[in-house]
């Protein structure tokens, strides 16, 4: 049994502010690479930018999902459990939030929760763990939030990443958000971001 224990914010209050923050500036400017200003402890497998994410944005009404595929999953849901209160969802389709993995199988965003006409907000936030975000394949970004254009290269996104996307977009306001997640760093795609292959 894993004894390792795991820290969560050191100041609660402040410390889960400025991760909102730097969440919604993400979200606010797709594409823009992020620096987490948290750090925490978080079990192997959760980045520390991924790990203080769950902890500002999740609670005990929060649903979420952890990829079979990600290392340590079992351990990273019983921290996201302790740290937050939030429910196991029984599927990646009933997630609010689900932690996945970039490098592991194919990423089919229809498998998630798209929301609802009623409540287009209950779709699921993918936080996407990858290797880095500045190499890889090479998009161009644009739409809401974005002068002009912006260039996107995750490391572990599929080729087909752009067709895949513009199924999801093609249903907004329904459709799932990103949020690319790599050690201290987190970038964001909203699901109103045009994303074009180079």
């Amino acid at each position: 049994m894993n004894t390792t224990v795991y820290s969560g914010f050191s100041a609660p209050v402040f410390d889960s502010q400025k991760a909102f923050r730097a969440t919604m500036n993400a979200m606010a400017n797709p594409g823009s690479i992020q620096n987490m200003p948290v750090s925490i402890s978080s079990p192997e497998g959760l980045p520390s930018a991924a790990a203080a994410l769950v902890l500002a944005m999740c609670d005990f009404e929060t649903a979420i999902w952890i990829s079979p595929e990600v290392k340590n999953a079992n351990e990273i849901m019983e921290y996201c459990v302790f740290q937050t209160g939030c429910k196991r969802a029984k599927s990646a389709k009933y997630a609010q939030f689900v932690v996945m993995d970039l490098t592991c199988g194919p990423l089919r965003l229809d498998s998630y929760h798209m929301g609802t006409a009623e409540y287009p907000d209950l779709s699921s936030t993918l936080i996407a763990l990858s290797p880095n975000l500045t190499t890889g394949v090479k998009y161009k970004l644009s739409g809401p939030g974005i002068l002009g254009e912006a260039d996107f290269a995750v490391s572990g996104l599929p080729h087909d990443f752009s067709s895949e996307w513009a199924l999801n977009k093609a249903g907004f306001p329904l459709g799932v958000d990103m949020i690319f997640c790599a050690g201290a760093s987190l970038l964001a795609l909203p699901r109103s971001t045009h994303v074009e292959k180079v």
